[in-house]
């Protein structure tokens, strides 16, 4: 598939020489097999925690059915297990769901024509995962961002989502959602309604932190324009008004404005230049 690839065998047999776990068997083959002769898992040591997600991992995506099993290393993937594995130590199950049930449905590729259309989530879900101690509601805002697309871009109903996900993220996701079967809502209505919603307000913010960080190359300077303007008409404003109306998340309205204001002005910096050029 193009991708540089690391023999599972190999990271295996290499971990376990490296480890006291060395009576841990791997059949030959490329079998994996459960950690049968490991009889305190509560006692396990960090890495060797790592080795056994990893295991897990490849077990439940079935690589193991292949001839030849190997880990593709590409950053969409590592960031993927990264993502699942994280979610797993803080006991996200819902954020975990969402993680999955997202994935199966954003399979094409974003603008560029070359990234995986999901690593625009993932991208999200990491910045959100350095501000999840100032959120009332992290596990919830996560579980939204996954699904944050996932009724404009695939036509998935609002329902579908309360039942599976639950009331707060349905409604977020509702927020969220601009253009959905044929009806658009106007950017004041849209914003402000945002700007009522704990979860909404946050993953619209990281949302547009991911939408400036990766457009230079992909956007017109036209398009740029718009969204740097979009930004400071709408997205700051309701920054501000749901910074006051839920100060117990202040600290991550702060930081999510403070990337956004820094990336408008690198990005003028970098249109200016270009223009003189």
């Amino acid at each position: 598939m193009g991708y540089r690839c690391l023999s599972v065998t190999r990271f295996l047999k290499s971990y376990q020489t490296k480890t006291q776990y060395k009576h841990i068997h791997l059949p030959a083959q490329h079998q994996l097999s459960l950690l049968e002769k490991v009889q305190r898992p509560a006692m396990i040591d960090p890495k060797t925690k790592q080795f056994i997600a990893m295991r897990y991992w490849l077990l439940g995506r079935n690589y193991h059915e292949h001839a030849d099993l190997k880990m593709m290393t590409d950053k969409y993937t590592k960031q993927f297990i990264a993502m699942r594995y994280w979610l797993l130590g803080r006991n996200y199950y819902l954020a975990l769901d969402a993680l999955e049930y997202a994935a199966q449905l954003h399979t094409g590729k974003r603008k560029d024509g070359a990234t995986q259309e999901y690593f625009h989530q993932l991208s999200i879900g990491r910045y959100v995962k350095s501000i999840v101690t100032s959120l009332e509601h992290p596990e919830e805002t996560l579980t939204t961002v996954f699904l944050h697309d996932v009724p404009e871009d695939y036509g998935i109903g609002f329902e579908e989502i309360e039942a599976r996900f639950g009331v707060l993220v349905a409604q977020a996701v509702n927020l969220m959602t601009k253009k959905f079967r044929g009806y658009r809502k106007g950017d004041a209505e849209y914003y402000r309604e945002i700007a009522e919603n704990k979860i909404a307000s946050v993953t619209k913010g990281a949302d547009r932190i991911h939408n400036i960080q990766t457009m230079i190359g992909v956007f017109t300077y036209d398009k740029q324009k718009e969204y740097i303007e979009e930004t400071e008409t709408f997205i700051i404003p309701a920054l501000k008004a749901a910074r006051r109306r839920f100060p117990r998340q202040e600290p991550a309205y702060e930081n999510i404005q403070h990337v956004l204001i820094s990336q408008i002005e690198l990005l003028r910096a970098v249109h200016k230049a270009q223009v003189e050029a």
